[in-house]
Formats: C-alpha cells, structure tokens, sequence
C-alpha cells in the first residue's frame, strides 16, 4: 500500500497523520479495496442526527480518538496489508511492515468502527438504556453530536458515553457544550479540561 504524510498545523491534536491508499493499483490491476466487502452502512442518518441535534436546549459534541486505530486486525489477516518502510534518511533501505489496527480509507473500515462500537455499547444495554441509545443513534462515525434539556442529563448522558467507550478501549475527547455549566461540571469530574464552547 503506498502512503503519504498529511501535515495539518491547524490541527490542536493531530498534527501529522499517515495516509494509505487503498485503492492504488497498478495498471489493470486490482487494489486492495477491490477485494474488499464494504459491508452495510451502520451509521445513523447524517441528516437525523443532525436535525434531533437542533431539539436539545443543552447539547454536546465529542470525538473519538483515532477511531480506526483503536480496532484490531486478525493475525491472519495483517499479511493484507502490507507496506515498505524506508529505514535511513537516504531512502535506499526497505523493510516489509503490516498494519495490525484497521486503517483509515479502506473500504470497510467504517463498517468495522461502527460494528465494533454497537457490540461493545450492547453489552450496557439494561444497565445503561439511554446512552446505549444516544451511541447507537447520535454517532455518526467517530462523531459524537448529541444533547438533553436538564445539564444533569447531559452530564450523566456525556459521562456515561465517557465511560462506555473508554471501556472498550476508546477515548471520547473534544468534548464541546452551548452550557457554561455542563463544561464546568466535565472539568470538575475530570471528563474535559478543555475551556471552550
């Protein structure tokens, strides 16, 4: 798989992000997406998430840390996804590395975040009914946009998304709020120590 850096400064995280094409081929040959199921769509509507989004009087945002990178890849299947690395500064010198975590821009990348994440969140299903709903409803990809009309609601609902991915092994950050309030209470409970809205 050839790959590229993509530099962003403006970005406050992630500055420098390698990207592979996956859908690079040589002539007349196949890509590695060719080969690949896409899988169904289990992302929500863009367009509901986004309308429920407007309904709230407090409402809060979030984003997973590097989403696709957080998913495993089986053994056997790392022999797939393959690349060269240069090891010296005079590009002259390969070796063969493969991805172990699932990468941005192959084809059924989003169908593995979003099943990934629904049969973790199912597992917290009576314990936990309102936020499993919110994650299987207001995430859309690794974008969380979601609200409530109390700030107790919100934080509960935000705290408890927090705690629900973290345990599957994701980092909810970004976290951003209309509610002065709600981003005091997510800095004094140690969720966000970002200042912003």
């Amino acid at each position: 798989m050839p790959y590229r850096s993509v530099v962003r400064k403006d970005k406050s995280t992630t500055q420098v992000r390698l990207v592979f094409n996956c859908s690079s081929s040589k002539r007349g040959d196949l890509s590695l997406n060719d080969y690949l199921g896409q899988g169904p769509n289990l992302n929500p509507s863009l367009l509901d998430v986004l309308l429920k989004f407007r309904i709230f009087k407090v409402v809060f945002c979030g984003d997973i840390e590097k989403a696709f990178l957080m998913i495993g890849i089986a053994e056997d299947d790392r022999r797939y996804l393959r690349f060269l690395w240069n090891t010296n500064d005079k590009g002259k010198e390969y070796v063969v590395l493969q991805m172990n975590r699932v990468l941005f821009g192959s084809r059924c990348s989003p169908f593995l975040l979003r099943a990934t994440i629904r049969y973790h969140v199912r597992k917290y299903l009576e314990r936990y009914p309102d936020c499993v709903d919110m994650l299987d409803n207001a995430l859309y990809a690794d974008d969380l946009c979601y609200g409530a009309e109390t700030v107790q609601e919100a934080l509960s609902l935000s705290a408890g998304a927090v705690s629900i991915l973290k345990d599957a092994g994701f980092h909810l950050r970004k976290l951003c709020t209309n509610s002065r309030e709600l981003q005091a209470l997510w800095i004094q409970n140690g969720l966000s120590n970002e200042i912003g809205f």
